[in-house]
């Protein structure tokens, strides 16, 4: 009788040992790793920041959830970059580095974030057809939760007024780069307000655009009286930034 009790209780023990070893193996794999890291709240700082940089600073960021996070050190400056071409509306994976001052970005993680992003988006008033031109009266500034968006600024109003539509576009829609044929927001011959840093010192004056551009366009300005002609990035409407003073 003892030695017919003893095998089921061998058999049992094993089984029981097998099964925890499978539950620990999976628990490893599956669980996120800290070793010494920065806590999930600096991980979402990060990721906040991240969007913020590449769609503005007035976004509205939320990290509605972390998966597969995996970080390993205790770094002072956390860094996340997203990976390139990440949209919103779905999940955006972000590489993490160590980021401390005085040292060479290092890889040290990975995360996997859901976000929910507002910001004021232009949205039309009316249904506006292909080919017409916007005025004030036909878009409208709405605090807006972005769906599906890529991780860039939303049109500006400045960009829509004046701009023609490039398509037909509904009431109530909000407008993208794709409906929106922008007009320049600096005209050659405009007088422009050029910002510029010379020596450290940020000095501001008055310049004359000799090509016209849109937001983000680099044109050339010049001094209308000594005609000097510099370099500058269109920043707003009637606004430059130059490129570089000599």
């Amino acid at each position: 009788p003892t030695c017919c009790a003893r095998p089921p209780m061998r058999c049992s023990l094993r089984s029981t040992r097998l099964f925890a070893s499978t539950v620990l193996a999976l628990l490893l794999a599956t669980a996120p790793v800290f070793s010494g890291a920065a806590p999930p709240a600096a991980v979402a700082d990060a990721i906040t920041r991240a969007v913020q940089l590449r769609m503005g600073a007035d976004v509205l960021v939320v990290v509605a959830a972390l998966d597969g996070l995996r970080l390993t050190g205790a770094p002072t400056a956390l860094l996340a970059v997203p990976e390139p071409a990440s949209q919103l509306g779905g999940p955006v994976r972000f590489v993490l580095s160590d980021a401390t001052p005085g040292r060479a970005p290092a890889r040290i993680g990975e995360a996997v974030a859901r976000l929910d992003v507002s910001v004021s988006a232009v949205h039309a008033t009316r249904p506006i057809a292909r080919g017409e031109a916007l005025t004030a009266a036909d878009v409208k500034l709405v605090t807006t939760r972005l769906g599906r968006h890529p991780l860039r600024p939303v049109l500006a109003l400045d960009e829509a007024l004046e701009g023609r539509a490039a398509r037909d576009i509904s009431a109530d829609v909000v407008l993208t780069r794709a409906d929106v044929v922008p007009a320049p927001l600096v005209h050659a011959g405009d007088v422009v307000r050029a910002h510029a840093n010379v020596g450290g010192v940020e000095v501001t004056g008055e310049m004359v655009a000799a090509e016209s551009g849109r937001r983000d366009d680099t044109i050339r300005v010049f001094n209308q009286e000594t005609r000097h002609a510099v370099r500058a990035r269109i920043v707003a409407r009637g606004e430059v930034e130059v490129v570089h003073v000599r």
